[in-house]
C-alpha cells in the first residue's frame, strides 16, 4: 500500500472516530498496536526465511506508522484537555538493568522500552533491562555477567 493512501486511509478512521467521540475505542487501538508491534518484533527475530521476514517487515512498518500517528493524536488530545502534562512521562525507564554476556550473534531489536538495541556479536558484554534480559536469557543468547570486587 502506497504511504498516501495509508495516510488517507488513517486520517479517514481518525476522522470518523472524532466525529462519535470515541477516544476510548482509539485508546484501545493504540494499546493493541503497540502490543501488536512488541509480537511482531519477536516474529521477525525468529523469522528464518528471508521472503517471509521482508513481509513481516514491511507489515511492521506500517502497523508502526499507524500507531505514531494515533498515538500522537492521543497525545495532542490529552495535552488539550487538560489530561497529561508536557512534563508527565509516558512509562518509567527500566526499574533494573543487567549485565550480559552475549553467547549466540543477536540482531537488532526492539526492546520493551521501544527503542531498538543491537546488533550484537558473541563476546559483547551488554547492560539491558530486566525484561529484554530475561527473553535473551531465556532464548540462550546471553549468560548474566557476576560482578566481583
Amino acid at each position: 500500500m502506497e504511504s498516501r493512501e495509508f495516510r488517507r486511509i488513517v486520517d479517514d478512521i481518525l476522522k470518523q472516530v472524532i466525529e462519535a467521540n470515541n477516544i476510548g475505542v482509539l485508546r484501545t487501538l493504540e494499546k493493541n498496536l503497540k502490543e501488536y508491534l512488541s509480537y511482531i518484533t519477536e516474529k521477525i527475530q525468529e523469522e528464518e526465511n528471508t521472503e517471509s521476514r521482508e513481509i513481516l517487515l514491511s507489515e511492521k512498518k506500517e502497523i508502526s506508522e499507524l500507531h505514531y500517528i494515533i498515538k500522537t493524536y492521543l497525545k495532542e488530545h490529552d495535552l488539550r484537555s487538560g489530561r497529561q502534562s508536557i512534563e508527565e512521562k509516558e512509562e518509567p525507564i527500566h526499574t533494573s538493568l543487567y549485565i550480559g554476556i552475549v553467547r549466540r550473534p543477536i540482531p537488532k531489536f526492539r526492546g520493551s522500552d521501544n527503542k531498538i538495541y543491537g546488533p550484537f556479536k558473541v563476546g559483547d558484554i551488554i547492560l539491558i533491562g530486566e525484561k529484554d534480559f530475561n527473553k535473551l536469557r531465556d532464548r540462550g543468547l546471553i549468560t548474566e555477567k557476576e560482578m566481583r570486587k
